[in-house]
């Protein structure tokens, strides 16, 4: 993809300075891809090739004048739309020789190579009397290099030397007789003049009511204007008068002559009309595509662009639809969304749940799920799921259509996914304002709250020593009460520090007594109605840890016990060193946890059904985030027979003491 990307950034940079493209040398491929049943493996073996040599693929088919049976049609609509789903460019020609149009695509697209499958062998006289149109386009791209696949297929557009629109003979009953109608009214008009004007006269006046009937007339009515005319003009215009006369080369002449020059009257006119409602249907298209482009530009909302889709798909088409969306979870809603004009059943919406996983089509004229009476669609943009539509059709798309038809739906998935991704961004956005509101306040008043709160820890214990009776005992109660606002501010404050990102430990190497001495210490009153069992082995090492960040992860977890266990109640501190981590084990014989608290117990303000009144939850969030901190581990669990149990696991390896 490196040589296509590249080309493409020439070919932009040459479009931004108005320079020509005479100089771009990028590898394109073309195709050209018609009703066939064998060109779906084809158009995959050509996408394999340009996916390979990493360049782009061109598919152009043909909408010629000739009419398609349904099935012809069908089997085009899905050779496009496999080319259109497999990122082939594909490109809508019209014209009726498929040899210049194809010079066309190849000089407007300037294309580099062209791919074709072997053709069958054919017997040498007709080789020799007849070059196909593979040959004669072959002779006409001598610039041009040429990739023939294996004959998997025959790809040779099969040529009709005569072929008759038969639709035109289908037309109403009433045209016929406005069209004979018209002939015995000149007839009679002429009749007067019988002898009075000479036979070449009377014959181009018939001529001429001929050619002004193929201007509004279809070939049926045309061919029976022109038999009455002939054998009109030849009983009662020629000489001998009254009598039917073809016994003469001239008159015979005459006779083929009305029937000749209103065919080749009806055939440009044809091919008029036809060039007309191409003209018509690309103009129609383009406004279509236009104005759909338009309102989905200033949509707002996913309401919005249902509404203005379920519109286009009916001014475009005149077909019903129904929209499936993705909800919330990421997976297919289990009802159609609004501005859908039908509901589905549960059979359908079983069909939608497996467009929808798979991302191909499914239902009538598909390969998959046939019965079905609708046609299912995947909505899928270019980097997500984003539904299904439904479609209820009454007849077949042609080609034109279904690439109209394969734009649009891409336009809708491309716009409820823009959609989807502003929803997104706009809940980012909230949730960052948010956070960043929850913080600034969280550490405002962290800090604004310490400095009291330390003003009156000072003053209540002051207050307690030089105090006696009553007063003694309501200083300690501020005195409590202060200590445990005092925690949870210091909580508070180190959560804000931890949530900010910018706590960085400073390793050093510690010993294990240091640590436990210094908790002690600072627990000395609440642990003083415990039995606290310490284990330390003998042969401890120095343990490489921040200090301060472990001590206040000691602190915590012996502190909640106190809180949550009941006095008298034995707590085991145990230590040990495995060669690479530094483990810590500390295990009650309380209550334990609850089994559904288990999770969540290191979870922010998480307090499980057992929490005191005044606990802030955030004790064990602080001791896993200090152990992240430190790239190790925490875990929680109930020992049988005993209590709570929580072990840590720090990353340290052994010091090198014998550099010492």
């Amino acid at each position: 993809m490196m040589a296509f990307r590249r080309n493409e950034k020439q070919r932009q940079y040459l479009y931004e300075h108005h320079m020509q493209e005479d100089t771009i040398t990028g590898v394109k491929l073309l195709i050209s891809i018609n009703e066939s049943p064998h060109m779906e493996s084809f158009i995959r073996r050509s996408k394999n090739l340009s996916y390979t040599l990493g360049v782009p693929l061109y598919a152009v088919y043909f909408d010629s004048t000739g009419q398609l049976t349904n099935k012809e049609q069908e089997q085009l609509n899905k050779n496009i739309s496999m080319a259109y789903r497999l990122g082939v460019f594909v490109i809508r020609s019209t014209g009726e020789n498929w040899v210049s149009s194809m010079l066309d695509v190849i000089r407007i697209e300037k294309i580099t190579h062209l791919i074709f499958e072997r053709l069958p062998n054919e017997k040498y006289i007709k080789k020799i009397f007849r070059r196909s149109e593979l040959d004669r386009l072959i002779s006409k791209c001598k610039n041009l290099d040429i990739y023939i696949l294996s004959n998997e297929s025959i790809l040779e557009r099969k040529k009709k030397f005569f072929q008759i629109n038969t639709s035109g003979f289908k037309t109403s009953i009433w045209n016929y007789i406005k069209s004979a109608t018209i002939t015995l009214s000149a007839v009679a008009i002429l009749s007067p003049f019988i002898g009075m004007v000479s036979e070449v006269s009377s014959g181009y006046i018939f001529l001429i009511i001929l050619a002004l009937q193929s201007i509004y007339f279809s070939t049926g009515p045309i061919l029976l204007s022109a038999l009455l005319s002939a054998g009109v003009y030849d009983i009662f215009f020629t000489i001998p008068y009254g009598t039917p006369s073809l016994s003469s080369p001239d008159d015979w002449l005459q006779f083929f002559m009305f029937l000749a020059i209103p065919f080749i009257n009806i055939m440009l006119a044809t091919r008029l009309r036809k060039q007309e409602q191409q003209s018509r249907k690309r103009e129609r298209i383009s406004n279509t595509m236009f104005n759909f482009s338009k309102h989905l530009s200033t949509a707002s909302g996913i309401n919005s662009i249902l509404e203005i889709s379920a519109k286009a798909i009916n001014d475009s088409f005149k077909l019903k639809c129904a929209f499936i969306l993705k909800n919330n979870k990421g997976g297919l809603s289990n009802s159609t969304s609004p501005h859908s004009n039908f509901t589905l059943t549960s059979n359908e919406f079983k069909v939608a749940q497996w467009v929808f996983d798979k991302g191909k089509q499914a239902g009538k004229s598909t390969e998959n799920y046939m019965h079905e009476e609708r046609t299912f669609y995947p909505l899928n943009s270019l980097k997500m799921k984003m539904g299904v539509v439904v479609l209820e059709f009454k007849k077949l798309f042609d080609a034109e259509e279904e690439l109209l038809w394969l734009t649009l739906k891409r336009q809708i998935s491309n716009a409820l996914e823009r959609e989807y991704l502003n929803d997104m961004a706009r809940q980012a956005s909230i949730l960052s304002e948010s956070d960043r509101l929850y913080k600034t306040l969280f550490n405002s008043i962290s800090h604004e709250l310490r400095i009291p709160v330390t003003s009156i820890l000072s003053a209540s214990e002051t207050l307690k020593e030089i105090e006696q009776g009553i007063s003694k005992d309501i200083g300690e109660e501020i005195y409590m009460a202060a200590q445990r606002l005092h925690r949870l501010i210091e909580n508070l404050l180190s959560m804000s520090r931890l949530d900010s990102g910018r706590l960085s430990p400073r390793f050093d190497w510690y010993d294990v007594h240091d640590l436990v001495n210094s908790v002690t210490g600072l627990l000395k009153n609440e642990l003083k109605e415990y039995d606290l069992s310490i284990n330390i082995p003998d042969d401890m090492p120095l343990v490489r840890i921040d200090f301060g960040l472990i001590e206040q992860v000691l602190y915590n977890l012996l502190y909640n016990i106190t809180v949550y266990v009941p006095s008298h109640t034995l707590i085991e501190l145990d230590f040990q060193h495995d060669g690479t981590n530094f483990c810590i084990s500390i295990t009650d014989y309380g209550k334990g946890f609850a089994d559904k608290d288990l999770p969540y117990i290191f979870n922010k303000f998480y307090r499980g059904e057992s929490g005191i009144t005044g606990g802030s939850g955030l004790g064990l969030s602080i001791v896993k985030g200090y152990i992240d901190i430190h790239k190790g581990q925490v875990e929680a669990s109930n020992v049988t027979g005993k209590g709570a149990n929580i072990f840590i696991r720090i990353p340290s390896m052994l010091p090198l003491i014998e550099n010492f």
